[in-house]
């Protein structure tokens, strides 16, 4: 299902290809039989002990990650792949201008936040990012959060889904949602679809990803501390966002 939304008709298609591909994959380490064609294309692409990587993307070690892909990644196809940084909004700027300019059509994605008190926090996106001021129903994607004041080393805990698939949203012009209110980072600031014209009109209704927003208990479970937001509050200001990838799952999308 989606809502309305207008262009990006060749992502679209672009990404329509990619994850009819992906869903004959079985995510990586359950154990289940792959389909044949999918386990060669993943095969070609991973190039074995010697990975084939989009050009330019540096893959981080799994222990330098800020969480335990195999933990926290489990039945994602994330798990067992290869991780880089997409986007650092301290090194890439805070617009959603620059988040989409790194991270639409990279695939399934993982998204860490720090908020100014202190708290962290992150998503799970199964589908690409495209600019498409429309939205998807998922099940397959989750939420995650750290205990409160829990030590640098602590690992996050999943906050589920609740009552069955939500929309996934992807604002042109705004951050990543996740569910009607559950987590909004950077949404835009005009309504979608614009209605902003003359000159430097591209310029305005840019989201900025130094705010955040939560409130849990209708889409997904509460938060590991009970509460109904992800970091304790229900708006935040950001002061890190970053966004992890696959670039073996990128070549998917190029």
């Amino acid at each position: 299902g989606g809502g309305g939304g207008g262009g990006g008709n060749s992502h679209r298609a672009v990404a329509a290809e990619a994850e009819k591909r992906l869903a004959s994959w079985l995510p990586f380490g359950l154990g289940g039989e792959r389909e044949a064609e999918g386990q060669g294309e993943r095969d070609a692409a991973s190039g074995g002990d010697n990975p084939v990587y989009a050009p330019g993307a540096e893959t981080i070690p799994p222990d330098q990650l800020p969480f335990q892909p195999c933990t926290l990644l489990r039945g994602t196809f994330l798990e067992g792949r290869q991780l880089a940084l997409a986007y650092k909004a301290t090194r890439d700027g805070w617009g959603a201008r620059e988040f989409h300019e790194r991270c639409d059509l990279s695939g399934p994605c993982v998204v860490i936040g720090r908020t100014s008190s202190g708290r962290r926090f992150g998503a799970f996106s199964p589908i690409a990012w495209m600019s498409s001021d429309d939205y998807r129903e998922k099940a397959d994607d989750f939420l995650f959060a750290w205990p409160a004041g829990s030590a640098g080393d602590a690992q996050p805990q999943r906050v589920l889904k609740i009552g069955g698939p939500g929309p996934l949203f992807d604002w042109a012009r705004g951050g990543p949602q996740w569910g009607a209110e559950a987590l909004a980072v950077g949404p835009p600031a005009s309504p979608a679809g614009g209605g902003i014209a003359g000159p430097g009109a591209e310029d305005t209704g840019w989201g900025d990803l130094r705010t955040a927003r939560s409130r849990l208990g209708r889409d997904y479970a509460l938060s590991p501390d009970g509460e109904a937001s992800l970091f304790g509050e229900p708006t935040a200001e950001l002061v890190e966002f970053e966004v992890y990838y696959s670039p073996e799952l990128k070549l998917m999308y190029d």
